[in-house]
């Protein structure tokens, strides 16, 4: 099988899925489902997106795979593709709804102000991409989306700054939807916790291919491995060594259910030492070897 396709533009994406649309802005678009061509196709083999996808949906009969997690959407949910994450889906009935494409640089999560930098924690690698949504909480976000796609067909200056602000709150009700659905792990942290938290996150994303160690990504922060466990663990609930498995371990189950890569080969791209370092490490959190895990219905 190739290698997944990475998309670093929306209209690469549009491309590949054949849906006849073109974005005027490089860093933002929403539109409606019922905008797509006839064209769009029904399946998008193994992919990577480089910017964040919100999926807005009234109706949405596909199968979607993030990160090797395969489920049937349902009616009134939100399901978000984060990027750098594996995905997949297939389209076998009718889509109503919205889709959203933003770029990092326009949610600005990596601004001076720590409460937005916290309030987007939910876009973490580890956070769950499908959320089903309560009538009126579909309903909240539909009336945004049509407040986003007003200012859009208008797109200016301040046309630009008025979907800013409006984005922003979209985010902070995509948080109150899912922090209702999960115990949190108390609010015991400081600004300081917050903002190492953040940006681990970010390193996380980035390197998680590369380095496994707690140490090296401490040292990138210029502060002690035992303090960055102490950030990590009173924002998330998890320690900095846990959040490095769980992406790790995200990234092998997507590649050894979504694609043929031989177990070696997927160890190889992990950069695993060797193929009994991989087999050790999947072993160790899922109980299950990799080929195991891969001959699972």
């Amino acid at each position: 099988m190739n290698k997944p396709s990475i998309f670093h533009t929306f209209d690469e994406y549009y491309q590949a899925t054949r849906s006849g649309i073109i974005s005027p802005h490089s860093e933002f678009h929403i539109f409606r489902y019922r905008d797509l061509k006839p064209s769009v196709v029904s399946k998008m083999d193994l992919f990577r997106l480089t910017f964040y996808q919100f999926n807005i949906c009234k109706t949405s009969n596909s199968l979607i795979n993030i990160a090797g997690s395969s489920e049937i959407s349902k009616d009134k949910q939100l399901i978000i593709f984060t990027p750098g994450r594996l995905a997949q889906w297939e389209k076998f009935g009718l889509w109503e709804g919205y889709i959203l494409f933003v770029k990092e640089s326009f949610i600005k999560v990596n601004s001076a102000n720590l409460n937005s930098r916290l309030m987007h924690t939910f876009l973490s690698p580890d956070s769950h991409p499908i959320t089903t949504l309560e009538d009126a909480d579909y309903k909240l976000l539909e009336d945004l989306c049509e407040k986003m796609i007003y200012e859009y067909e208008h797109l200016k200056a301040e046309n630009l700054l008025v979907i800013e602000n409006y984005l922003q709150v979209f985010l902070v009700y995509i948080k109150r939807i899912q922090d209702k659905l999960k115990t949190t792990t108390g609010s015991d942290f400081s600004s300081a916790h917050i903002d190492i938290h953040s940006k681990f996150l970010k390193l996380l994303e980035k390197q998680f291919l590369d380095q496994k160690t707690v140490g090296v990504f401490a040292e990138q922060l210029n502060i002690t491995p035992g303090y960055l466990n102490e950030c990590v663990k009173s924002v998330s609930g998890k320690s900095a060594k846990e959040m490095i498995n769980q992406v790790v371990l995200l990234e092998a189950k997507s590649l050894l259910k979504q694609t043929s890569l031989p177990v070696k080969e997927i160890g190889y791209q992990l950069n695993f030492q060797d193929y009994s370092h991989f087999v050790k490490f999947f072993k160790a959190q899922t109980a299950l070897t990799p080929v195991a895990f891969r001959d699972l219905p």
